[in-house]
């Protein structure tokens, strides 16, 4: 995959995965867009993403393995958020536990979670970036 490709299904994937945040919010309203919304969408990005990644990585040389690095983080975050709210609302009434445990984790991390969430969009950026950066292999 030429580098000129590269960009050009990195464009679409990230124009396409802000299409759907646009289209799914106000054709799923706000409540179940809060619960699920990011991770319904981040999960096809991670997957396309690591696909992209992959080929591009094997075209320069690099093993596609890589492509794990950043498919990865996206998908454990986005698991995390949808298994939460699903195993919330099936447990109906046992589900305190559940809510008192989030509480308990979001009042300890609060403070650094823009600085995660930052770093970690740091991350996936050079990621995307240092693959469009290198040349290919001759």
């Amino acid at each position: 995959m030429t580098r000129t490709d590269y960009l050009g299904w990195l464009g679409t994937l990230l124009l396409a995965g802000l299409m759907a945040l646009l289209i799914l919010r106000p054709i799923v309203g706000e409540r179940w867009f809060g619960l699920y919304g990011l991770a319904s969408v981040a999960i096809p990005i991670a997957i396309a993403g690591g696909l992209l990644l992959a080929r591009r990585h094997s075209t320069i040389g690099h093993s596609p393995w890589r492509a794990l690095l950043f498919a990865l983080p996206l998908l454990l975050l986005a698991a995390i958020q949808i298994g939460f709210w699903t195993a919330l609302f099936s447990l109906g009434q046992k589900g305190t536990l559940l809510i008192i445990m989030r509480a308990a984790i979001l009042g300890a991390s609060e403070p650094y979670l823009p600085a995660l969430a930052a770093a970690l969009i740091g991350f996936l950026g050079w990621l995307l970036a240092s693959a469009a950066r290198e040349t290919e292999a001759r």
